[in-house]
């Protein structure tokens, strides 16, 4: 404990104000996540009425091709930036600006890049006439995703979780139109197009209103060197992750067929629950673990990161079991039987993401600590790990394959960031609790097992019941405390 600094009354009040304003974040980005989240429950049952099978593994396919250009842009700068303008001495406004600079001038090369190399990527993946048009329609995707990206960093870091917030649901509702309008067009091509020009009409207003009161500068070539040196790092560990995200479907593409990508892509689209669960718990502890470990040291970053994850894990743990048991009948009712293809699938690409998601908490620890280049190394491991698995699993086991080397390689990533922050598994997670949690699902999981069937009110019924016994339990068990709920529903209506 000798290594804690103490803390002086202005980082005293600071702390305090950061501590009271974490739990009104929560809530605001929860309901925009819960929001967001459910409307690809609208699009997919929208979706595969207004196209086949083959045509929305089509879809599918050219835009997760998008969405790797995306992360040789987006998510290196996005992560840089949360490095570069938290360091001491850093004017804030002139890094937005610059960051602004550079994510344009790449995306617009990257998007370029793909179109112009649509039909060599087409001839390796859809291999169909509507792949090429549909790919050079969607790499403007690469350009308005990466600034939509920022605008959602500079106000997390601004502490405006309402105002990305707003443009986070409002982009969820703008990709609902642009579905419903493909329904009664039954066009690809013209599906394809109402997407990037709604995208493009979000991002920009959303541009306007995030730099609205940030006086735009000429460009530093010192902070540009500062974020592309970060970037680089980072970068790598976000096309490491996409691998081990995304790439799954984009072998299925190559080593299967369009239809093995979108009953994959189904089952996948129904654990995206867990992101809109845990998201908010990350959306709001990196400004609050850096002020932590900047006043506190290592110890007191540890213990934020501990309360966060044990937040985390409350939900993830009952949702990951709930998935794998409501799964298959919840794609029967949103879709057809081609794409429920058991609850095996499902539950193990959510073990995967549900996995993913807690480690995102270590991952900061080496951002605080400026060891960017300790995570490159990590996920280049883990993404080649998925490759070589996917090479073997997918011709054996077609999407099945693709699942279980899902849940295996978030298993490995999680496992290799926490060795190499050399702090012991305690410093993150309390296991007593994690069984605590685990039994309660079991208790839920009793429930719905025996309700549950392919229809809404025995769904309803299942999940409505299953949340209600899995928070008696975890009451009974001490797991959380009724003090801690009147404490958490108090800070919600405190004045900041």
């Amino acid at each position: 404990m000798a290594n804690i600094k103490p803390l002086s009354k202005r980082g005293c009040l600071e702390s305090l104000k950061t501590t009271q304003s974490f739990s009104k974040t929560i809530i605001i980005v929860t309901i925009a996540q819960l929001v967001t989240s459910s409307i690809p429950l609208l699009t997919f049952p929208i979706l595969v009425r207004a196209f086949d099978v083959t045509s929305y593994g089509i879809w599918i396919e050219v835009s997760t091709i998008a969405s790797l250009f995306i992360t040789f842009t987006a998510y290196g700068i996005f992560n840089a930036l949360g490095v570069v303008a938290v360091q001491e001495g850093r004017s804030r406004e002139m890094v937005y600006c610059n960051s602004l600079y550079l994510s344009m001038w790449v995306s617009i090369c990257l998007a370029v890049g793909m179109a112009v190399g649509a039909p060599l990527l087409n001839s390796l993946t859809t291999r169909t006439s509507l792949g090429v048009p549909i790919m050079r329609i969607l790499s403007l995707t690469v350009l308005t995703s990466s600034l939509n990206i920022l605008g959602t960093q500079i106000y997390r870091l601004r502490g405006q979780p309402f105002l990305g917030s707003i443009f986070e649901v409002s982009g969820g509702f703008g990709r609902l139109l642009v579905v419903v309008f493909a329904l009664s067009h039954h066009d690809l091509i013209k599906l394809a197009i109402s997407f990037v020009l709604i995208q493009g009409l979000i991002t920009f207003a959303q541009m306007i209103v995030a730099f609205r009161k940030i006086p735009l500068c000429f460009p530093s070539w010192e902070i540009i060197r500062e974020l592309v040196r970060h970037a680089v790092n980072l970068s790598v560990v976000s096309q490491a992750e996409w691998v081990i995200q995304y790439g799954d479907r984009l072998m299925l593409s190559i080593l299967s067929t369009s239809v093995a990508v979108a009953v994959y892509a189904a089952s996948y689209q129904l654990t995206l629950i867990i992101f809109a669960i845990t998201g908010p718990y990350l959306y709001a502890i990196l400004p609050l673990l850096s002020e932590r470990w900047r006043a506190g040291g290592v110890p007191a970053g540890q213990a934020t990161l501990r309360q966060n994850m044990r937040l985390m894990l409350i939900v993830t743990i009952p949702a990951v079991v709930g998935l794998g048991l409501v799964g298959n009948s919840l794609l029967q009712v949103l879709a057809t039987t081609e794409f429920a293809q058991g609850g095996l699938l499902v539950f193990m690409v959510a073990v995967g993401l549900g996995l993913s998601v807690l480690g995102v908490n270590i991952q900061y620890v080496y951002h605080i600590q400026g060891k960017t280049a300790s995570l490159r190394s990590i996920y280049i491991c883990t993404a080649i790990f998925n490759v070589v698995a996917n090479l073997v699993a997918i011709p054996l086991f077609n999407y099945y394959g693709a699942g279980f080397t899902t849940m295996l390689t978030f298993g490995l990533t999680f496992y290799l960031l926490w060795r190499n922050t050399g702090m012991p598994m305690r410093a993150f997670v309390d296991i007593s609790m994690v069984w605590r949690c685990a039994l309660a699902s079991i208790l839920m999981a009793v429930w719905v097992w025996w309700v549950v069937m392919p229809d809404i009110p025995h769904l309803l019924a299942g999940i409505i019941g299953g949340a209600a016994i899995y928070g008696v339990s975890i009451l009974l068990l001490r797991v959380v405390s009724f003090a801690e709920i009147r404490g958490f529903v108090g800070s919600l209506t405190r004045q900041q």
